[in-house]
């Protein structure tokens, strides 16, 4: 659904299909430092308001 724009346009969604995807990579990023050093104090300063943009997101389009 990302990747194709005929589908991301089905939910109907008013966002930016690249910059959502942007930000979805940027969480992957976050996840995987976490997952990686495994110590949350290591990861980046900007990582939980970049987590709770997202659940904003998600909460307002998601349904």
């Amino acid at each position: 659904m990302l990747s194709n724009q005929k589908q991301w346009d089905r939910p109907g969604w008013p966002l930016d299909r690249k910059s959502f995807t942007a930000h979805l990579d940027e969480l992957r990023a976050v996840r995987d430092e976490l997952m990686h050093v495994n110590d949350k104090d290591k990861v980046g300063g900007d990582a939980i308001p970049k987590l709770r943009h997202m659940i904003e997101l998600l909460r307002n389009y998601g349904g």
